[in-house]
């Protein structure tokens, strides 16, 4: 595996204003405000809630979770849906539509286009269980009804309305039926919809129910909704000499007078524009609010969140009259970023759901996959501007400020194409590289030369600067500065401009070209966005590749509780990228630099300091740091040429009760040339702290030094660095004087034998360290190991010790669970303890670990074990470790693939030793793992040429290569081992053997709109901080959740079954699901065999996808996706087996069908691409119920070619001796692959 790439992995929304203020301020060569707001308090929410562009917000909830559809006119998928748990968090879970329409418009072909148009205020409803969007097109004068079972994963169905209807809003009445109101200029319409909700009804006519009366903007934007008996129409209206304001109507009937007054005449705080336009929602507390939105500038149009409040029945919005700039909503809040980093590390070309197209893509123009790791914009056609090219790819800028980085490979760029990022909107600034015709490469910046003419397609670029460039990469930036924000968070009029650099390295920037005044034109009538761009003007044909998109934004509504990434660091600042919010404190110069690094390639060098309070500093958010908790602080620092020692200090800045105060975090000694880690495992921030600012100084010395790896998490976390001094570029280091023992293995087994029929012996085909390690093979069961006997007189029992151990599967099963168990004698018995365990990749050693493991009070005949939990495969195993509790054994960088020497690192020595390896063959089987780069099962040409552009540069990463098995390779694997009948054994308890236990649970289901009952299995001694796959096992009809657990014709034994399985080493560790299959939005249970009921067991796809497999992620330690989920079922539980397993291959990689019911559809086949890995049918020969339907399945699949097991059993009827069956072979497949 290579080293990431190196951008700083950032958490959004904490930059501070002042920090990109200030940057800008600097690129601007001129003075401008920064932030000053003080910081909210837990429960506090500024608005804008949401500071980008999101106008017609349109909101509904739907049990506990509230959605919106916004409008994104012209850009591609169409129709965000965003959902939220508290009204202020938002994110995007799907879009409505791919493609709206493909005619010239929205295709930008033929000199047309969409601009201003595309899909216009859309309405969201739910209804009966099914979600309803509609919205009209002034760019195909059609308007849409789309329907949906499930708005977050499902699919929508379209119907087709000719003519524009707009603002338009549904309706669906009490008494069944539907309406559409909608309208403009004051006068609001209202139509009777079909009760199929794809039309309009037979013979319905137009008319008007309300007329306003107003000059100017006199109405529009309307919201339709029934409460309490009274019909409420709410519109936004800018009469002559006014602002923007909120309008309600109301009327006892549809066929009644509608009166009407303003709920809402605000700005919002100092920033005067009406806010109006939009609904109201109530939590399922009953407080009430509206989500309206204000015009802001550049950034677009931003929705802003009002309490409402009734009086007389009427919905009067805001807080005394006026929308609130601070509001408190109760509860932690995660924030909303609509804007978001992205390396383009995809497996397929589905992109994040942030990111849209300008207009319909050319999807033959455009990959993820072709580079991995990269975005490709290939040239397809020929384009007079940025306005004119197709394939652009947008994401919305947020205020106050924000900036976006791409960076870039323009080596196959051809004369007269164009590429780069782009502020975009009409008045557009770019920043590129063009090819001149003579084919030399320009950085360039450029500015619409025709921006204010009547005709967007007639674009075109005034170049305002351009510099040559002779390189194949480039970085670029565009840096936006909306507005600032005072001490009260009130907005400062619009700043609206935006700047623009370039980078030949990603960390020295210079500006090019002028600052851009930003415009928000209504002929493009959407607010600025980035926009990575490339198109010809003179041949097709060539492409660009782009690296990643890193954002940054000003902090606007933090998250109140901020989640540790991948490696539980709140930050982790590495310096690879830059400085990042690092800078000089007193009078020093802070910079990153090449000279010294403890980790990757840069560290941040503090030079030419005068005093020890001289060093680096960065802010803390106290959204992130909160006063009074305590939290993990480690960095690593050297000082390579000045005194002997140096003293260094970790300390944290801070304001409080009027006071700036300076406290201690960590402080330590380094030698001159070697690193050393400063760390306090729990450090408290002083309550009541304010403005926070981490220093790295010296307590005495003024030497220059350097800090890197600078790393903060919740308290108690682990983080790995040297435990003492370790010279310059030795990143392992480890004090050994105090270990008890150290097996290598380098001079035979070190007391180490053999435990069961297996055989140990040291050997060089693998190795961690030195150049041996210990195989352990022939193994014939998971206790089958390696054991060493400890001294009670070195291992006191009763007392802690450190342990560890490197286990490695050079070419077993993909993964291998690894154990390092204590066997100890206790009173007369045996008994078995575990020490550590953990999982590993095939061809990866991993660390097994325990800094405070306790030998139990009396134990005797103490044995170290090293095994498997449940392979067979054989491993190795090197640097066995024990030592005083507590004591930090550090280990290096495992061997990965392309690290062919064994040396940790990946060089030139390491493509010699392939090339020898091609020619020679290559013995030692780690490197030869790690030599067949493209996991062919050779060493060839295609590994050397992959290596070869790793080390030259020109791929970051190797591709990941899928090692699963196909769904017909993997079928033939395991077809000869099914059974007809489960041995009778396998549903009987016995001794020694651990069984699951059953839980009773329930969760919300919305899709039901109740709560439902589900039984879940966990495996034997589950284990929260592990992971495990998931299995969903469905019952028949009129059954319920115990039936396929303890309860069918007889007695079932399921737990039983699965237990003895997993002790037997032949299935999976696994969770199973046993949930009830009905799922009825009116009916608590089955009334009968007819089309309704047989419904509510169809619907089920959604209760599973949008309700129960998210209560289960979020309540128990799971595994997630097609490779660790499995569905099966009994009878009409079968049947949604196969409908779920058709329709969802995405999710589910194991399907299984026990005698299933009539009624499935669908093409009984997947694409190449989407197939799961496996698929069973089992049936018996008297079987009275479903007689032969089973057959007629299997029949479909055959004729298509699906590879599946086709599992007969005789004398198998519709119930247990079928089920039974099933389950003891699907229990053996699942997950195997």
């Amino acid at each position: 595996m290579s080293r990431p790439k190196p951008i700083t992995q950032r958490l959004l929304s904490v930059l501070s204003s002042a920090a990109l203020a200030a940057s800008c301020m600097a690129a601007a060569c001129g003075e401008m405000p920064v932030t000053t707001a003080h910081a909210l308090e837990t429960g506090q929410v500024a608005n804008p809630i949401i500071w980008a562009d999101v106008p017609d917000p349109d909101i509904i909830r739907v049990g506990d979770t509230y959605y919106m559809v916004s409008t994104t006119m012209y850009f591609s998928p169409g129709v965000p849906v965003m959902k939220s748990k508290d009204l202020v968090s938002w994110e995007i879970c799907s879009y409505v539509y791919d493609t709206m329409a493909d005619g010239a418009k929205q295709t930008l072909s033929n000199g047309q286009h969409d601009y201003s148009h595309g899909s216009w205020a859309a309405s969201l409803r739910y209804h009966k269980g099914t979600f309803f969007v509609f919205f009209g097109s002034y760019g195909t004068n059609k308007s849409y009804i789309y329907k949906t079972n499930d708005i977050e994963n499902g699919s929508w169905t379209k119907s087709e309305i000719s003519g524009m209807y707009h603002d338009a809003s549904i309706l669906f009445d009490d008494d069944g039926r539907n309406y559409l109101v909608y309208g403009g200029d004051g006068n609001i319409k209202i139509k009777e919809l079909n009760s199929q909700m794809t039309g309009f009804a037979y013979g319905a006519q137009e008319r008007t129910i309300i007329r306003t009366g107003l000059s100017g903007l006199a109405g529009e934007g309307a919201h339709v909704q029934k409460i309490n008996g009274w019909y409420y129409v709410f519109l936004i209206a800018w009469p002559s000499g006014s602002k923007r304001i909120e309008l309600c109507y109301r009327s006892k009937s549809l066929t009644g007078t509608f009166e009407g007054k303003t709920v809402l005449d605000s700005g919002l705080g100092t920033y005067g524009s009406g806010v109006a336009q939009g609904g109201i929602v109530d939590t399922p507390d009953g407080d009430w609010y509206g989500l309206l939105f204000q015009d802001h500038g550049a950034v677009g149009r931003i929705p802003v969140l009002v309490p409402v409040t009734w009086q007389n029945d009427w919905p009067i919005m805001g807080v005394n009259g006026k929308a609130p700039v601070v509001l408190d909503i109760p509860g932690d809040h995660k924030g909303t970023q609509l804007a978001v980093d992205d390396e383009f590390v995809y497996s397929n070309n589905k992109l994040k759901p942030e990111w849209q197209w300008n207009h319909n893509p050319d999807n033959r123009y455009w990959s993820l996959t072709e580079r991995p790791g990269w975005l490709r914009l290939k040239n397809g056609y020929t384009a007079k501007s940025i306005m004119n090219a197709r394939n652009t790819l947008t994401m919305r800028t947020e205020g106050p400020s924000c900036s976006g980085i791409i960076k870039m490979d323009v080596s196959n760029m051809k004369p007269g194409d164009y590429a780069g990022l782009s502020a975009f909107q009409y008045n557009y600034g770019n920043i590129g590289v063009r090819i001149t015709d003579s084919g030399e490469k320009k950085i360039y910046m450029a500015t619409n030369g025709n921006y204010g003419g009547n005709d967007v397609m007639n674009s075109a670029d005034k170049i305002q600067e351009e510099v040559s460039f002779s390189g194949s990469t480039v970085f670029l930036k565009t840096e936006f500065q909306f507005n600032t924000v005072d001490g009260n968070y009130n907005v400062s009029n619009n700043i609206d401009k935006v700047n623009f650099y370039y980078s030949l390295d990603g960390i020295s920037w210079k500006k090019i070209g002028s600052q851009l005044s930003m415009t928000y034109d209504l002929k493009l009538f959407t607010g600025y966005r980035n926009a990575i761009f490339s198109y010809a003007t003179k041949s097709t044909g060539g492409f660009v590749d782009v690296d990643y998109f890193d954002y940054e934004r000003a902090e606007w509504n933090p998250p109140s509780v901020v989640e540790p990434d991948a490696d539980g660091y709140l930050l982790h600042d590495t310096f690879e990228n830059g400085i990042g919010k690092w800078s000089a404190r007193g009078g020093c110069t802070a910079a990153v630099s090449t000279d010294s690094k403890y980790s990757g390639s840069y560290s941040l060098s503090l030079s030419e300091r005068t005093a020890a309070w001289n060093g680096g500093m960065r802010s803390l958010s106290t959204n992130i740091f909160v006063p009074g908790k305590s939290y993990a602080f480690s960095a690593c620092f050297i000082n390579r040429e000045g005194p002997d020692t140096a003293e260094f200090k970790l300390t944290l800045q801070y304001d409080l009760n009027g006071q700036t105060n300076y406290d201690k975090i960590a402080q330590e000694t380094g030698d001159r040339g070697k690193y050393v880690q400063l760390y306090n495992s729990s450090y408290t921030i002083p309550s009541g702290a304010t403005n926070l600012v981490l220093v790295a100084e010296t307590t005495e010395e003024n030497c220059d030094f350097y800090i890197d790896e600078v790393i903060a998490a919740p308290a108690g976390t682990k983080i790995d660095a040297p435990s003492a001094s370790v010279s310059q570029g030795n990143t392992s280091g480890t004090e050994t004087s105090s270990y008890i023992f150290h097996d290598t293995f380098e001079n035979g087994t070190d007391d180490w034998s053999a435990r069961g029929g297996c055989t140990a012996a040291a050997s060089s085909s693998a190795k961690y360290k030195g150049s041996k390690s210990l195989s352990l093979s022939g193994r014939s069961g998971a206790w089958n190991g390696g054991q060493k006997s400890l001294s009670t007189s070195a291992f006191v029992p009763g007392k802690s010790y450190t342990f560890s151990a490197c286990f490695a599967n050079l070419e077993g099963s993909d993964t291998t669970e690894f154990k390092l168990t204590l066997q100890y004698d206790l009173n007369g018995e045996t008994k078995y303890d575990k020490i550590a365990q953990a999982y590993a990749d095939r061809g990866k050693f991993v660390q097994l670990y325990n800094p405070s493991y306790t030998i139990p009070s009396g134990a005797e005949n103490l044995v170290l074990v090293a095994e498997t939990t449940q392979e067979l495969c054989d491993f190795y195993i090197d640097e066995i470790i024990a030592a005083p509790a507590g004591t930090k054994i550090n280990r290096s960088a495992a061997p990965v693939t392309g690290d062919v020497d064994l040396d940790g690192n990946i060089t030139i020595k390491d493509l010699i030793e392939l090339k020898k390896g091609m020619i020679r063959g290559i013995n030692n089987s780690a490197s030869k793992y790690n030599a067949d780069i493209d996991r062919s099962g050779a060493v060839d040409e295609n590994d050397e040429a992959l290596l070869r552009s790793y080390l030259l540069g020109e791929i970051k990463e190797f591709p990941v290569i899928n090692t699963h098995l196909s769904m017909k390779d993997f079928t033939a694997k395991v077809q000869n081992g099914i059974v007809e009948k489960e041995p009778d054994s396998a549903n009987s308890s016995k001794n020694g053997v651990a069984y699951g236990e059953i839980l009773k649970k329930s969760y919300y289901s919305t899709t039901c709109n109740r709560q439902k009952d589900v039984n879940i299995l966990l495996p034997p001694n589950y284990d929260p901080n592990k992971q495990y796959p998931v299995m969903y096992i469905l019952h028949g009809y009129y059954e319920g959740i115990d039936r396929m657990l303890t309860k069918g014709n007889a007695d079932m034994h399921t737990r039983e079954m699965i237990g003895n399985a997993i002790a037997e080493g032949a299935a999976k560790e696994m969770i199973c699901v046993f949930p009830d299959v009905f799922s009825s939005p009116t009916l608590r249970s089955c009334t009968g065999m007819d089309e309704t009921n047989n419904q509510a067991y169809d619907n089920f796809i959604n209760d599973l996808t949008k309700d129960l497999m998210p209560y289960i992620a979020k309540n128990f330690s799971i595994k997630t996706g097609q490779d660790n989920t499995a569905i099966t079922g009994f009878s009409m539980g079968g049947r949604e087996s196969l409908l779920i397993g058709m329709k969802r291959p995405d999710l589910f990689g194991y399907i299984g069908a026990i005698c299933p019911a009539p009624g499935v559809s669908g093409s009984f086949r997947w694409s190449g691409d989407d197939q799961p890995y496996f698929l069973m049918i089992t049936a018996g020969s008297d079987d009275k119920t479903v007689y032969d339907n089973p057959k007629n399945y299997h029949s479909s699949f055959e004729k298509n070619g699906v590879p599946h097991i086709w599992h007969y059993v005789n004398g198998g009827y519709h119930g247990d001796n079928c089920i039974r069956a099933h389950l003891y072979n699907f229990f053996r497949i699942a997950f195997k692959n």
